[in-house]
This record gives C-alpha cells, sequence and structure tokens, in this order.
C-alpha cells in the first residue's frame, strides 16, 4: 500500500465540529488499522493472531501503534483540549476522555440553542 500524506481532520476549541471530526478522524484510524486503541488499552486478537511481523512481536507493534495514533490525534486538537486529555495512560484513555467532553459540549450546546429557540418562540408569539 502506498503511504498517501492524508489531511487530519482539526477538532474546533469549542467542540462544535465534534461529529464531523470523529467521523473524519475514524475513517483514518480505519484507513491505518488504528482504530483498535480506541476501544482496548491492550494487545488485540488482531495483533497477536498476526504474530511476529517484520521482526516486531505483536506487543512491540502495538506500542508503536500506540503510539501513532496518540501522534494523529493529538496533531488534531487544538492546544485547550490538549490540555485537558494529556494525561491519559494511554490511547483509550484520552480517547474516552475527548469523547466525553466533547459529547458533553455538544449537549450543552444543543440545550442552549434549543432553549434560545423556545423563549425566541415565545417572545414573539406575543
Amino acid at each position: 500500500m502506498i503511504d498517501l500524506y492524508i489531511p487530519t481532520p482539526m477538532l474546533a476549541a469549542d467542540g462544535s465540529n465534534w461529529v464531523n471530526y470523529r467521523d473524519r478522524l475514524m475513517v483514518i484510524l480505519r484507513v491505518k488499522k488504528l482504530t483498535d486503541h480506541l476501544a482496548n488499552d491492550t494487545v488485540t486478537a488482531r495483533y497477536t493472531n498476526a504474530g511476529d511481523v517484520d521482526g516486531l512481536t505483536p506487543a512491540q507493534r502495538w506500542a508503536d501503534d500506540e503510539d501513532l495514533t496518540l501522534v494523529i490525534i493529538n496533531a488534531s486538537i487544538p492546544d485547550v483540549i490538549y490540555a485537558q486529555v494529556k494525561g491519559g495512560t494511554n490511547v483509550k484513555a484520552v480517547w474516552d476522555t475527548l469523547k466525553s467532553l466533547s459529547e458533553e459540549r455538544s449537549r450543552n450546546r444543543f440545550m442552549y440553542h434549543l432553549c434560545q429557540d423556545m423563549n425566541g418562540r415565545k417572545s414573539s408569539s406575543y
């Protein structure tokens, strides 16, 4: 496979593009076969079943891919969010924190706009 440059999506500092960011990042991680790292914190069956590859054990390949996945995530988030997720001990922990923060912001933004819409309708009906 040819290793092409793929532009990494950027998460907005306010998380307003979370859904599109997440979906685009998932495609990149799927192409790179790195999605295992978002849901698991230890070597998965995909790694162990493949055995040693190019002189690297499954654990070594997992560690290398953990680093690569972390680089991709860190490069795609603004500093203000990085500061909140950087303490994760592995990719799964970082992703879980990022996902939680972003989904909470999305819910809050949705509720804010819903309330604004409802208030606007009430005042315009009088």
